[in-house]
């Protein structure tokens, strides 16, 4: 691939396809395959005229590695959005047991963030002009991360249980109001703890940390940072080609041009080169016409007005001459 250029058309069968996207998925394991870029399969024909192709493509997960976030104990001063997700009732998806614990987690983040180049933001301290979709994101976001690779919203929430706890219907009306509906459901908490991360590079509803039976999510915070981090690398990268292609769009107009100059001169000057063949090729025909009229005029004795006029057509012509 590397002696290909970076790109080496395989085949045009779905049977190709299938044997090279099992030899692409191993080469990605391999230890010969070069840090920072990694083979991909890709279609580049249509359905009725398959055509594929293997490319060498930048990855940029091997080259950021996951640095540890100190998540503290005992929070003597928490970070401002941290104080508005304890004091905001209402909005807390974590059950009161786990509310401190949800909060660490928020603070660990909001301190490391500066670390990392990033800032970490209250949802209300968001500068307007994202779009609906980012600024949904923002509203309902405990924390909010300006990284150079874009806006990130951090959601804390606790995955509960819902069982079956049917109650039974009031005896008389006035146990229960009317427009009280009755319980159906029992909420149970887990203590499982889920980190949501929505942002540039994530996935479509997020990208989710949770609890897991053999690590906790605060040991998970390393890779939130990393994600940041791998997209910020590749909005870079993403910039440099746009860079890139901007140029080249330059280069190949501005080579453009210089060619369209070239050929406008040369067609000018055929162009003017025609009109004086035709001028000349008129002029010749004038002076045929004149050494004609001057002999027929000597033949017949003519008058010397004729002879005067005949006079100045020449000069007419010696002065328009093209030649």
């Amino acid at each position: 691939m590397v002696d290909a250029g970076g790109r080496l058309v395989v085949g045009d069968t779905y049977e190709v396809k299938f044997a090279h996207e099992t030899l692409v998925k191993a080469s990605h394991h391999s230890p010969a395959r070069p840090k920072g870029l990694r083979l991909e399969l890709k279609s580049t024909g249509s359905w009725s005229e398959p055509r594929y192709e293997v490319v060498l493509v930048r990855h940029f997960d091997d080259l950021v590695d996951p640095v540890p976030v100190p998540v503290p104990t005992d929070v003597t001063r928490y970070h401002p959005a941290v104080k508005a997700f304890l004091a905001g009732r209402g909005r807390q998806a974590v059950t009161n047991e786990y509310l401190a614990r949800a909060a660490r987690i928020l603070q660990a983040l909001a301190a490391e963030a500066p670390r990392r180049g990033v800032d970490a933001l209250v949802p209300s301290q968001v500068p307007p002009g994202l779009d609906t979709y980012r600024a949904r994101e923002v509203d309902r976001a405990d924390l909010v991360l300006r990284a150079p690779g874009g806006i990130y919203s951090i959601r804390v929430r606790e995955k509960v249980s819902q069982i079956e706890s049917p109650v039974q219907p009031p005896r008389l009306r006035r146990e229960q109001a009317s427009w009280q509906p009755a319980r159906k459901v029992e909420v149970v908490s887990t203590g499982v703890i889920e980190v949501i991360v929505e942002g540039a590079g994530m996935g479509y509803s997020g990208d989710r940390f949770r609890d897991s039976k053999t690590i906790t999510v605060e040991e998970k915070l390393p890779r939130i940072f990393r994600a940041i981090e791998i997209e910020r690398l590749r909005s870079a990268w993403r910039d440099q080609e746009r860079e890139r292609e901007a140029a080249d769009r330059r280069d190949r107009w501005e080579t453009a041009m210089a060619e369209a100059r070239v050929k406008y001169e040369e067609q000018a000057r055929w162009n003017a080169f025609v009109a004086r063949s035709n001028e000349w090729e008129a002029m010749t025909r004038h002076r045929r016409f004149l050494a004609a009229a001057e002999t027929a005029s000597a033949a017949a004795s003519a008058s010397s007005g004729l002879d005067d006029f005949l006079a100045s057509a020449e000069q007419l012509l010696d002065r328009r001459d093209p030649i």
